[in-house]
């Protein structure tokens, strides 16, 4: 894991959230940073990297929403320097996801 994403997974693995967070979770062909099954929530610590690749990313999204799965995107920079802001971000997607479930086929 990088730095950013310990960061969040001290702040992620706290059982008083309300939701189990999970890391480097296998999806498909992919392995998601972190995910939140109850939620259906998966979530990205992305850095600088990611503007190169923007287009594998998109192509990973679609897949996850193919399965049910949405991405929240955090930069590598906030997970570090404001994590309980990250923390707020995850548990306002959690909620939305939870009251606001995908159709499902």
């Amino acid at each position: 894991m990088t730095p950013p994403e310990r960061q969040l997974w001290k702040c992620l693995k706290a059982k008083s959230l309300g939701f189990v967070a999970r890391r480097q979770f296998p999806v498909g062909p992919y392995f998601l940073d972190f995910y939140i099954a109850s939620a259906g929530l998966c979530i990205e610590v992305d850095g600088a990297v990611h503007d190169l690749h923007s287009s594998r990313d998109r192509t990973r999204d679609e897949y996850l929403i193919q399965v049910g799965i949405s991405t929240l995107r955090l930069t590598a920079s906030d997970a570090l320097e404001r994590p309980a802001q990250c923390l707020a971000l995850i548990a306002d997607a959690v909620e939305s996801r939870r009251n606001n479930p995908p159709p499902t086929a």
